[in-house]
């Protein structure tokens, strides 16, 4: 894997499992229990995250098909995936986009960690095949920042599972 992705896509597995570590004291019930009426559970929250990062790699896979014909990712689109990733980086609430604004939900931690760790297992064949002279071409379309590098992309799933941490966190202390 290339160094670009490296220490990133390690940071992103161990915030992973410290979570699903934290989680397992849970039980599935109170994983299934909503703070309030329009808020998610943490399952919903894990279902989100889940769906989140393989309907990208998904769009960043077709994305790569292009090969040479790819185009770079601005310097306008890093500033604006960095005032992203900062906001990302802190408790407020975002709206999600329509797209993944309304998770089913999982129905045990057991099955989240089990797809979750399906989906990292391919989002690290992946990485590891990326061929080093696309690091700087534009593969994943972010809603808000545009279109950003693979790097970019790792560096935007963990900032997005520290946000919905901030929001697992709050429903933890509502469940217990």
């Amino acid at each position: 894997m290339n160094k670009a992705f490296e220490k990133s896509f390690s940071i992103l597995e161990e915030r992973k499992s410290r979570l699903f570590t934290k989680l397992s004291d849970f039980s599935n019930d109170q994983l299934a229990t909503k703070p309030a009426e329009n808020a998610w559970s943490i399952l919903q929250v894990l279902d989100h995250l889940i769906y989140a990062e393989a309907a990208s790699l998904a769009y960043t896979k077709r994305k790569m098909q292009a090969g040479d014909q790819l185009k770079d990712a601005s310097s306008i689109t890093f500033l604006r995936m960095s005032l992203y990733d900062a906001i990302l980086r802190t408790p407020y609430r975002i709206k999600a986009p329509a797209v993944v604004a309304s998770p089913k939900g999982i129905e045990s931690l057991e099955k989240a960690l089990t797809e979750f760790t399906a989906m990292r297992s391919e989002l690290e064949e992946f990485l590891v095949s990326f061929p080093d002279k696309y690091l700087k071409k534009g593969v994943y379309r972010q809603p808000l920042a545009g279109l950003i590098s693979a790097p970019q992309m790792i560096r935007f799933f963990d900032a997005h599972l520290k946000h919905h941490i901030y929001q697992i966190d709050r429903t933890l202390k509502f469940v217990s």
